[in-house]
C-alpha cells in the first residue's frame, strides 16, 4: 500500500516550488522489481538494508531541489521541479535506469537492481496533487507490464476497456483509420517514406490509439484479421503515394509478437502487396525485440523468408531492449530506428550525443541504413545532420495525420526539408 500522504505532501511541494514559473513539474514512481524474492532469499533486515541503499542512490542521481521519499514497501516517489520540458521527466527516468543497470555492492556483495518507472507531468497530466498521484500510479502499474520498464500517463489508458466485439465491428466494416507519418531525408529534408498509423475513431469523435485495442485484439485472436486490415490498408496506400509523389514511397508498418506468430503471414504479406501492385522493397516491417523474443526461434526464419522475397526489415525503438546487439547479429535487418529517448537529449546531454554517434556508426558499419525518432527540434535535427543519421521521424518534420490530410498537405514535387516540414507540421 502507498503511503498517500506522505506522497500527496512532495507532490504539493513541487507544484509550490514552481507555481510562479512558467516550468513543467515530473513526478516519477519507481518500483524495485521482485522485492518479495529478495526477501525470502536474504531475509527482511537485509531487504531494508537494500532499499535504504536505492534511496540514496536515487536521491545522488537528483538535482538540488529534486525530492525523493519512500512511499510504499518497495515504492519511491520522486519529484522534479523547474522541469523546462516535459521530456525531461523521461531523461531522469532513463538516467535512474541507468544508475541500476550498473549494479553496485552491498555489504561487498554484487547487487542489481531492477526498477519500473511511471512518469506524470503538471500540468499536463493534471494540476493537483490527488489527480498526479492517481496517475502516475496507473503509469507505475503500465510500467510494470513494459518491456523497457518506463511508462508515461496517457489519457487514452483511463478509459473503459476497449469491448471486442466492437472492435470487431470496427474490422469488419472498415471503420480503422490509417494515419501516416512522414520519414524524411535529413540530408536533402526529401519524403523517402511513412509509418502507418492504426487509430480508432469513437463515435464522440475520440480517437483511441493502438495501446488501447492492439492488446484485446492479441487477447480474443481479432489480431489475425486487424493484421490483414493493416497489411492490405498499407499496401494499398502505398501504391496511392507512388501515385500522388510519381516516385515510390517506402509503408512501414508496425507488426506485434502474436501477428508475427500467425501462421501463413508471409502469404498474407505478399498477396497484399500483389493485390496492390506494390514492390516489396518498399514495404518496411517494424518489429521490436520484445517482438522477436516471444519466439526466436520461429521469428527468425520467418523473417528472413520476408527478407528473401525483398522487404525491409527494421528493428525499432533500438536501445531500450536487454539484447539489441544480439539481434543485430542474428536478424536480416535493412535498417534501424533509434529510440526517441535517447534522440530528444541528443543536443542537452553529451553523452546521448556520443550513444547515438555511436549506434549511428555501428549500423552504417553493418550496412543498415538508421532512422532517428522523436525529431522534435530543429536542433536535434541540426544535430543528426552532423552525426551523419540518414533518416528522421518526429514532431518537427511531421506529425501523424489521416491520410485524405496527409496528401492534401504534400505537394508531389516536396523535395525540400523546409516546404516539407511547413506543410506537414
Amino acid at each position: 500500500m502507498l503511503n498517500w500522504r506522505v506522497a500527496q505532501v512532495l507532490i504539493k511541494y513541487g507544484l509550490a516550488a514552481t507555481a510562479s514559473e512558467v516550468a513543467f513539474v515530473g513526478v516519477l514512481l519507481l518500483r524495485v522489481r521482485r522485492m518479495h524474492s529478495y526477501n525470502i532469499q536474504f531475509g527482511h533486515a537485509a531487504g531494508e538494508v537494500l532499499l535504504q541503499r536505492v534511496q540514496e542512490m536515487i536521491a545522488a542521481a537528483l538535482r538540488p531541489g529534486d525530492r525523493v521519499d519512500r512511499v510504499g514497501d518497495a515504492d519511491f516517489l520522486i519529484v522534479l521541479p523547474h522541469l523546462p520540458s516535459p521530456q525531461h521527466s523521461e531523461l531522469a527516468a532513463a538516467r535512474l535506469q541507468q544508475v541500476f543497470a550498473e549494479g553496485f555492492l552491498l555489504d561487498q556483495q554484487p547487487v542489481r537492481v531492477e526498477v519500473a518507472i511511471g512518469i506524470v507531468v503538471a500540468p499536463e497530466h493534471g494540476t493537483n496533487a490527488d489527480q498526479l498521484l492517481r496517475r502516475v500510479v496507473q503509469a507505475g502499474e503500465a510500467s510494470l507490464a513494459s518491456v523497457q520498464g518506463v511508462a508515461v500517463f496517457r489519457p487514452d489508458r483511463d478509459g473503459d476497456p476497449v469491448p471486442h466485439v466492437a472492435l470487431y465491428e470496427a474490422i469488419r466494416n472498415n471503420r480503422l483509420q490509417a494515419y501516416l507519418q512522414p520519414i524524411l531525408d535529413i540530408a536533402t529534408g526529401r519524403l523517402v517514406a511513412v509509418e502507418s498509423l492504426a487509430r480508432w475513431p469513437g463515435p464522440g469523435g475520440d480517437i483511441a490509439s493502438p495501446e488501447r485495442f492492439i492488446a484485446v485484439a492479441e487477447q480474443t485472436g481479432l489480431i489475425t484479421p486487424l493484421t490483414r486490415w493493416s497489411l492490405n490498408t498499407s499496401a494499398q496506400h502505398a501504391a496511392q503515394l507512388t501515385r500522388h509523389f510519381k516516385r515510390p514511397i517506402a509503408m512501414a508498418v508496425n507488426l506485434s509478437p502474436r501477428a508475427l506468430a500467425e501462421r501463413g503471414m508471409v502469404e498474407q504479406i505478399m498477396e497484399a502487396l500483389n493485390l496492390w501492385e506494390v514492390d516489396p522493397q518498399h514495404l518496411i516491417l517494424e518489429i521490436t525485440e520484445t517482438t522477436v523474443m516471444k519466439d526466436p526461434e520461429a521469428s527468425v526464419p520467418l523473417l528472413k523468408r520476408l527478407r528473401d522475397h525483398g522487404l525491409r526489415i527494421a528493428i525499432d525503438d533500438f536501445g531500450t531492449g536487454n539484447a539489441s546487439f544480439t539481434y543485430l547479429r542474428h536478424l536480416p535487418l535493412t535498417e534501424l530506428k533509434i529510440d526517441h529517448s535517447f534522440v530528444t537529449a541528443l543536443h542537452t546531454n553529451q553523452r546521448s550525443e556520443h550513444l547515438v554517434e555511436a549506434m549511428i556508426a555501428l549500423a552504417h558499419k553493418l550496412g543498415l541504413r538508421v532512422v532517428a525518432e522523436g525529431v522534435d527540434s530543429a536542433e536535434t535535427l541540426s544535430c543528426l545532420a552532423g552525426l551523419g543519421c540518414d533518416f528522421g521521424q518526429g514532431y518537427f518534420l511531421g506529425k501523424p495525420q489521416p491520410v485524405a490530410q496527409f496528401l492534401t498537405n504534400s505537394a508531389p514535387d516536396s523535395s525540400k526539408s523546409h516546404s516539407v516540414r511547413a506543410d506537414m507540421s
